[in-house]
């Protein structure tokens, strides 16, 4: 059973994040199907709000369906894919590690009262505010987990890495 020391506890102050402009990175992104059957790409940002930790947003899709390229569009110019765009063409692995920027907002109220910050939009270059760079950590992190895994003669297709 696990325990825990009650004394350690420290309540902390809570300040809603004030709806705006924020940049963000893909942490996370994974090949999925929508329920009505169309192909998404699953993704989890950590957005940048200007405190010790980032904001992690979970569940941010990218649905491939006509009705929905416009986010598809604003994803690859906001995180410099424009060529993946372009081509009709874009994968998970495309999308981890990109940052740019997005628009977050206070997402509807539960019915116990809380709510949450959502992705309003992904903010394209002209309405850009931050800076962004097309490679962030996570990518690099990746790259260097790859390297090393396939130096030790590991195969992406193998299950299990030893």
């Amino acid at each position: 059973m696990p325990k825990f020391n009650p004394e350690e506890y420290e309540e902390k102050s809570f300040e809603p994040v004030p709806a705006g402009n924020y940049p963000f990175e893909v942490v996370d992104a994974v090949e999925d199907t929508s329920k009505a059957g169309n192909e998404m790409i699953v993704m989890e940002l950590a957005v940048d709000v200007g405190r010790e930790n980032p904001l992690t947003m979970k569940y941010v899709n990218l649905v491939f369906h006509k009705n929905c390229y416009f986010v598809i569009n604003a994803f690859c110019q906001s995180t410099g894919l424009t060529d993946k765009w372009d081509a009709g063409q874009l994968d998970a692995e495309d999308c981890f590690g990109v940052s740019g920027t997005v628009k977050i907002v206070p997402g509807p109220e539960k019915d116990d009262g809380r709510q949450f910050m959502e992705v309003d939009q992904f903010v394209t270059e002209r309405y850009a505010e931050q800076p962004k760079s097309k490679q962030g950590k996570a990518k690099q992190h990746y790259e260097d987990v790859k390297q090393t895994a396939n130096a030790g003669g590991f195969s992406p297709a193998d299950d299990i890495p030893f």
